[in-house]
C-alpha cells in the first residue's frame, strides 16, 4: 500500500479542498471510500451493465436515507470529480488506473 502513495497524492492534489476537507474527518472518508467500492463490486458482478445502473441507482438512494447528512456532500464531491475529470481526463484516469493496480 505503501508505493500507491504518490498515485493518491497525484490524484489528490489534482482536486479542489473538498477532498481535503474530507481526508480530515476520517470517519466520511471511510463511509465515502467504503460506498464507492461497494458501488463498484456492484458494477463488476453484474453482467448485465444495464441491470448494474439500476442496482447502482438503487444503493445510492438506499445510502441517502441511512446517511442523510453526508450525501449533499458527497454529491459535491462527485461534482468535483467530474469537472475535474473533464478538465484533465488523461492524467485523471491515469492516476486512477495507477492507484487501482
Amino acid at each position: 500500500m505503501l508505493n500507491k502513495l504518490p498515485q493518491l497524492f497525484s490524484l489528490l492534489f489534482s482536486y479542489k479542498s473538498n477532498i481535503f476537507d474530507i481526508i480530515s474527518k476520517p470517519k466520511q472518508a471511510y463511509t465515502y471510500t467504503k460506498f464507492a467500492l461497494e458501488l463498484k463490486e456492484l458494477y463488476e458482478k453484474e453482467n448485465n451493465k444495464t441491470e448494474a445502473a439500476f442496482i447502482i441507482l438503487d444503493r445510492v438512494l438506499k445510502f441517502k436515507k441511512e446517511n442523510p447528512d453526508d450525501f449533499s456532500d458527497f454529491l459535491k464531491l462527485i461534482q468535483e470529480l467530474l469537472t475535474t475529470y473533464e478538465n484533465d481526463p488523461k492524467t485523471i484516469k491515469q492516476n486512477i488506473k495507477d492507484l487501482l493496480k
